[in-house]
């Protein structure tokens, strides 16, 4: 959030879904229409040479994709909504139930 914001991470079962659902969101610039369909890709980034290179979210990606989740995001420009901008990542993993009951 290069002009700052806030960060807030929740949490919640769907027990209906069977589904942990973990909510990343901010209330920063937002992800632009054209790099939605590239931000899980290996490399990309909006940042300056130096700055990021662009395997976070592949990483990320990869990981929660291994353990059967999946992760979508819901984004708002300032450009396109002055007031309400941000991103919010959404992760659901399937609940693990252990052997042992617990």
């Amino acid at each position: 959030m290069p002009n700052g914001g806030s960060l807030r991470i929740t949490t919640r079962l769907n027990s209906e879904l069977n589904l942990v659902e973990i909510f990343i969101k901010d209330t920063g610039v937002g992800i632009k229409p054209e790099h939605r369909r590239r931000i899980f890709a290996p490399f990309f980034t909006t940042k300056k040479v130096g700055e990021g290179t662009g395997l976070g979210l592949t990483v990320s990606y990869g990981i929660v994709t291994n353990y059967g989740g999946t992760i979508d995001i819901e984004t708002i420009t300032e450009e396109e909504e002055k007031k309400n901008h941000g991103t919010t990542f959404i992760i659901r993993l399937p609940v693990y139930k252990s052997k042992q009951g617990g």
